[in-house]
């Protein structure tokens, strides 16, 4: 009984070659709206870059000016200390 369930199996695993059909350009191309899709998915990209390029430099900025405003507040305390008044 399982010999003849493996021979059953092994008998429909193998597939009969069928002629290998290639189709036609026209039919597989993605043709201009593949072309304009890609584009416009490359132009947005573009755009996020540039936007993320400015947040990133806004916020370096700002923390390039908190770190003087800090280190301003900072040289202003130490000259406002109790030895300052020696």
């Amino acid at each position: 009984m399982i010999s003849t369930l493996i021979v059953g199996l092994l008998g429909a695993a193998t597939p009969s070659p069928e002629p290998a059909t290639i189709p036609p350009a026209d039919i597989t191309s993605p043709g201009i709206v593949g072309f304009i899709f890609t584009f416009g998915l490359a132009l947005v990209c573009v755009l996020l870059f540039l936007s993320l390029t400015k947040h990133l430099r806004k916020v370096n900025r700002r923390a390039a000016q908190l770190a003087q405003d800090e280190a301003d507040e900072d040289a202003r305390g130490a000259g406002d200390g109790p030895e300052a008044s020696r």
